[in-house]
């Protein structure tokens, strides 16, 4: 699978956790970890502080993905997830522009 359907499967499953419209923006790519595995590097940008509830939802969040991505196809790639809000993301953007 390339990954922009892994990107489309993430987007859903990520949308539908957070359905309350606190997700800004997701980010998707490629990566290779430190032992040469294949990895898909997830940032999730939030629009709004992080609140408890969305604490919550972030941890079962790898297991979700996971679990759809190998419904898909046999899927060996792990989704790494980072998560930042909108204000920090402007910030990264600002710095490397």
């Amino acid at each position: 699978m390339d990954v922009r359907g892994s990107k489309e499967i993430i987007e859903q499953v990520v949308r539908s956790r957070f359905s309350d419209g606190s997700i800004n923006s997701i980010y998707v790519s490629d990566e290779t970890d430190y032992d040469g595995d294949k990895v898909l590097k997830i940032t999730i940008v939030f629009s709004k502080a992080f609140n408890s509830d969305d604490r919550e939802k972030m941890l079962g969040l790898v297991r979700h993905i996971r679990s759809e991505l190998v419904n898909v196809e046999d899927n060996t790639v792990f989704p790494m997830v980072n998560f930042i809000s909108y204000a920090e993301a402007s910030k990264i953007k600002r710095e490397f522009a």
